[in-house]
């Protein structure tokens, strides 16, 4: 007893040292003072009833470690469900369940050491069995907390552009089409034939997600790692009702060390990723790079003349590239209908 109290109390100074971990100390105050709150009232009271004030002075602890595993449990829960299939959920929740029951347990030992082996036994036999049960034969979702399933009908083009020329000469290159289906938890779509109302969409075969779709073309966040073991369907290229164009022309040739200005039109629909590479020849573009929130801001004030802003952005993990998200709204996009939204780059010499 003395021994939880004081491991109680350790924790407790040792998280109030910081001006975050003190947010998390008062737990572990509460089971510093309540038993020896209630060890000095049950000295008050008859001996016949000394064991009840020593008990209720550790509901309060139980009662905030009881929220706080639910509170964590809510917490986790929706997250690991979007960590992806890199990340086992399960072991993260299955460790939060070990973690906040057993310092209730270190901190209630008192009273476990007051109770016969075999009862003991059977409490803990009995709380391995109920969730042994809970995770190995309920469907890990509900409708509180559904499967995240997101499936895209993808195309894709690929336009190369030779640099040899006194004007650049393009070259589109129809790429991939299809249904790509997958669940970016660690399940990912294994469970989907069984607890949903629709299957996978016929055709679908499991993708090499090293080639093709996510895995060459980034997103706005490390997604390829954590949309693994997805689903592939061939079907025919959707017609769009916007039209999608990159057109590009060289500005100026006469540039230090043989680099180009290459400006590019884009014409496309209110939501569009364009992906630029190889990397190593992109030396300026006109968007600068926003590494401070105050920085940046000649690519803001710039005319479409002279110097281009300085500043790239960092090197990505996920390809040899850099890209662009563009997304327009309000009450007269322009549908591809007109330039979008264009911009330029300085390329060196291959």
């Amino acid at each position: 007893g003395a021994g939880a109290m004081s491991l109680a109390a350790f924790f407790c100074l040792f998280l109030s040292a910081s001006s975050v971990g003190i947010l998390a100390s008062y737990p572990f105050l509460l089971w510093a003072i309540c038993p020896l709150l209630g060890e000095a009232v049950s000295q008050l009271v008859p001996r016949c009833i000394r064991a009840l004030p020593a008990v209720a002075c550790c509901i309060l602890p139980w009662v905030i470690h009881l929220q706080l595993y639910i509170m964590t449990l809510d917490m986790f829960c929706p997250l690991t469900m979007r960590s992806g299939t890199t990340v086992p959920g399960d072991l993260i929740q299955a460790a939060v369940s070990g973690a906040i029951p057993g310092l209730c347990m270190a901190f209630s030992s008192r009273w476990f050491l007051k109770l016969r082996s075999r009862t003991l036994m059977i409490m803990l036999g009995s709380a391995f069995l109920t969730g042994v049960v809970l995770a190995g034969f309920t469907f890990p979702y509900s409708y509180d907390r559904p499967k995240r399933i997101y499936m895209q009908h993808v195309q894709r083009s690929m336009t190369k552009w030779d640099l040899s020329q006194a004007e650049p000469v393009s070259q589109v290159l129809p790429m991939e089409s299809g249904i790509w289906t997958v669940a970016p938890d660690w399940n990912n779509v294994a469970t989907l034939q069984k607890h949903a109302a629709f299957g996978l969409p016929e055709g679908s075969a499991t993708w090499d997600d090293s080639r093709g779709l996510y895995g060459e073309m980034p997103a706005p966040f490390p997604i390829r790692d954590f949309i693994a073991k997805g689903a592939w369907a061939p079907r025919a290229p959707e017609s769009l009702p916007y039209n999608i164009n990159v057109s590009m022309s060289s500005r100026n040739m006469e540039q230090p060390g043989g680099e180009q200005e290459l400006h590019f039109s884009v014409r496309t629909g209110p939501q569009t990723m364009l992906v630029l590479g190889p990397r190593a020849l992109i030396s300026q573009w006109s968007f600068g790079y926003f590494a401070e929130k105050d920085a940046g801001q000649e690519s803001v004030s710039w005319s479409g003349d002279g110097k281009l802003p300085s500043g790239l952005p960092p090197k990505r993990p996920d390809c040899d590239c850099y890209w662009l998200l563009f997304t327009e709204g309000g009450a007269d996009p322009t549908h591809g209908q007109a330039e979008a939204f264009n911009f330029t780059v300085s390329v060196k010499p291959e």
